[in-house]
């Protein structure tokens, strides 16, 4: 059997191995930025992954929200 093929269905479930990686370090100029809508700058994502927004909660940490597809994911700094 194929691999991806399971009785007749294809595979959807995408495996973090398929996507470009983006490393803490281009997060830390935004620890002393202001809040706001921001864009990273690489080739290997589409437009739709580049956009983020940096907001705070009010406990006065930051994080990050990317929505793809529709749907906000958070990251959060620690």
């Amino acid at each position: 059997m194929p691999k991806g093929h399971h009785y007749g269905r294809t595979q959807t479930r995408a495996y973090t191995g398929e996507y470009h990686r983006i490393h803490a370090n281009i997060f830390k100029s935004l620890l002393t930025t202001p809040l706001g809508s921001y864009s990273i700058d690489s080739e290997y994502l589409s437009a739709n992954h580049r956009k983020l927004v940096l907001k705070e909660n009010k406990n006065g940490v930051r994080y990050v929200t990317f929505t793809i597809n529709d749907k906000p994911h958070k990251i959060g700094y620690v």
